[in-house]
């Protein structure tokens, strides 16, 4: 039974939207909730049944059923991410714009807790870089933990205000502004986002997203491109607010190629275009979104940088038979003394992003590097750049889900010393057999806490 919604809600999606999309709305809430995800296009394993591929991002999958996917290795192994499919509309639009030219700069500034990030590093391909920022600092670390899961090296991770990340002038191609909204796309998926809705609450969002917006877009290139988007339907935090930088901040909207061919529906006002999703329409809960282009050509390039502190001669030699093209990479420490290694074309650029933000995440953490032995950071079983420098050691299913519950006590045969814990070929996490015992170093933040058995 569909549930009760605010009457002024209702006001305003019928006097936008007409009463007939009301009522296919409303019906909306009796089918049931649809799951996909997009998988992650380096990590190669089977990801379960699938039914179809997502018309618009060819990594994107509808499966069959929700799984318990917190009892799937291949989760926690970052071999896809659970994510709804109107939000992997981004991949069109990047697509779109870039088409093979993965050579570009983004920042997605409401990064957290991922989805879309991952979708942009995917996109990327390991090949130009990405900035992924979250305002709310236990908010910003899952976010860390998510883009340390995706294994990628161009990525950097920020726990700053836009306004901090405003700063930096004229220094992306893109920026992804998933602005924080009255949630009413969610309304079929969280009953609690029923409860919070309130028309002062949508009056709220729309000021808060205008200062976002303008915080962040000194930041752009000249001719640069600003991708907006809500999970909400009102015109005050989307086609307004669109509206509204245009005419305050010298952007025009851009029109996106194709959107007839997978029924989204558009948006216009004022001259400005918007497209938005909905749950009686696709496979996937709400989702306003749009394009625009920068047309201020007079912000410079941000010049400031924070130099990074370099590894002494010795400890880089240890560091070398970690990686399969080293020379590709600067290692550095970050303020714990861990080592990091990030690609050397984008040096310059990471010492500009840390010059201005709380830098909490840049390229792959290695580990610490004691006495020329290297004590591997969780991250490093996932990235995708290592080569053979560790021994490997597979596990079954049930062994996995055992090591990642960290009730995993012995692995008969096993070879002493470090191991890479794998699955399905793709790393899990370190143990070190001393022999007589195992000691697990997954992070506790990353431990199953739920009865496997189940």
């Amino acid at each position: 039974m569909p549930p009760i919604l605010p009457e002024s809600f209702v006001q305003q999606f019928v006097k936008q939207w007409g009463q007939p999309s009301y009522e296919a709305f409303i019906h909306a809430f009796d089918s049931s909730l649809p799951t996909s995800v997009r998988v992650h296009p380096f990590k190669k394993s089977i990801v379960h049944a699938e039914v179809d591929i997502v018309p618009w991002c060819p990594y994107g999958r509808y499966l069959k059923e929700r799984p318990v996917f917190t009892l799937d290795p291949l989760f926690h192994a970052g071999a896809y991410y659970v994510q709804e499919a109107a939000s992997m509309f981004l991949w069109h639009i990047l697509q779109s714009c870039f088409g093979e030219n993965r050579d570009i700069k983004v920042l997605d500034l409401c990064g957290a807790p991922g989805g879309k990030s991952n979708l942009i590093a995917d996109f990327l391909q390991q090949t130009g870089v990405l900035v992924t920022n979250e305002v709310i600092k236990n908010r910003a670390y899952i976010l860390k933990a998510n883009m340390e899961k995706s294994g990628y090296h161009n990525i950097i991770v920020t726990n700053n205000d836009p306004k901090d990340l405003g700063q930096l002038t004229g220094m992306f191609d893109l920026i992804l502004v998933d602005a924080p909204c009255s949630g009413e796309g969610m309304f079929r998926k969280d009953e609690g986002a029923i409860r919070e809705w309130s028309s002062d609450n949508v009056k709220t969002c729309s000021l808060r997203q205008k200062r976002i917006l303008s915080d962040i877009i000194p930041a752009l290139k000249p001719e640069g491109l600003l991708v907006y988007s809500t999970c909400t339907f009102n015109e005050e935090e989307n086609i307004k607010n669109v509206s509204w930088l245009a005419r305050e901040h010298h952007l025009t909207t851009v029109p996106i190629k194709n959107t007839e061919t997978f029924g989204v529906t558009n948006v216009t006002s004022e001259g400005c275009t918007g497209y938005q999703f909905f749950p009686q329409t696709h496979r996937s809960e709400g989702l306003f979104i749009s394009l625009l282009q920068n047309q201020d050509v007079q912000n410079k390039p941000f010049s400031k940088k924070k130099p990074l502190v370099s590894l002494p001669k010795k400890m880089t030699e240890v560091c070398l038979p970690i990686l399969q093209s080293p020379s590709d990479f600067r290692f550095f420490y970050d303020p714990n003394e861990d080592v990091h290694f990030f690609p050397q074309n984008h040096l310059s650029f990471l010492e500009s992003v840390m010059a201005v933000s709380k830098t909490i995440h840049a390229g792959i953490n290695i580990g610490r590097i004691i006495k020329n032995d290297v004590i591997p950071h969780h991250a490093l079983a996932l990235a995708l750049d290592t080569g053979d420098y560790f021994q490997k050691i597979e596990l079954s299913k049930e062994q996995s889900l055992a090591f990642l519950q960290k009730s995993l006590h012995e692995i008969p045969e096993a070879p002493t010393g470090w191991l890479m814990v794998t699955h399905s070929e793709l790393g899990l996490g370190w143990i070190k057999n001393l022999g007589n015992r195992i000691n697990n170093y997954l992070p506790n933040e990353a431990k199953i806490r739920m009865d496997i058995n189940v």
